[in-house]
């Protein structure tokens, strides 16, 4: 009995009955499409590259976007709040906020209830910043989309939302408990009812 072990990186180690399997297996993985988490995060790393040499000409960093964007859409947020939209930390929150500041697209406001917290605003051209973010990012999304024809983009985004761990999908409201889904059907019967 042999053991796979030239295979290695992501393929596992099984038991080849024979040294003809062995070598065969060995010249499939040789052969075999790049694992699927590679394709993926290939495709992400060369989004990622574009949008950082997007940003790289405006000026600003990696990240600078999502910041902007979130305060963007959540005027006045404290910078806890924000720390937890972006997953990152408190102090690189801060950090990053006196970098926006220092380019004149944030401002930083005391809260009036507690004077250990701030709140975020967008300057004048913070929001014209973002709405150029917005655009380059809705740019993207619509080279996918063209890439994704019919019904492949509704299943590619079903998809990203189970790898998100997201229990409703992104963009749609959740259905109020106690409304059933054939509610509709209910009202025709209520009218054709009425009719008689």
């Amino acid at each position: 009995m042999f053991l796979s072990h030239k295979l290695g990186g992501n393929y596992p180690a099984r038991a080849c009955k024979t040294r003809r399997e062995y070598d065969r297996i060995g010249i499939m993985a040789a052969n075999e499409i790049p694992p699927l988490s590679s394709r993926v995060l290939a495709v992400a790393g060369k989004i990622r590259q574009m949008r950082m040499a997007e940003l790289a000409e405006k000026g600003l960093s990696e990240g600078h976007d999502d910041y902007l964007l979130g305060i963007h859409r959540n005027p006045g947020i404290t910078m806890g709040d924000l720390a937890s939209l972006l997953e990152i930390s408190p102090s690189s929150t801060t950090k990053i906020a006196i970098r926006l500041e220092e380019l004149g697209l944030i401002r930083r406001e005391a809260s009036r209830i507690d004077n250990r917290q701030n709140h975020a605003f967008l300057t004048d051209s913070g929001t014209a910043m973002a709405n150029e973010i917005a655009l380059g990012h809705a740019g993207y999304d619509a080279e996918l989309a063209t890439r994704l024809k019919g019904k492949d983009m509704e299943r590619f985004v079903r998809i990203l939302d189970r790898l998100e761990g997201r229990s409703e999908p992104v963009g749609k409201k959740p259905r109020k408990a106690g409304k059933k889904k054939d509610a509709g059907a209910k009202k025709k019967t209520a009218k054709s009812g009425k009719a008689k």
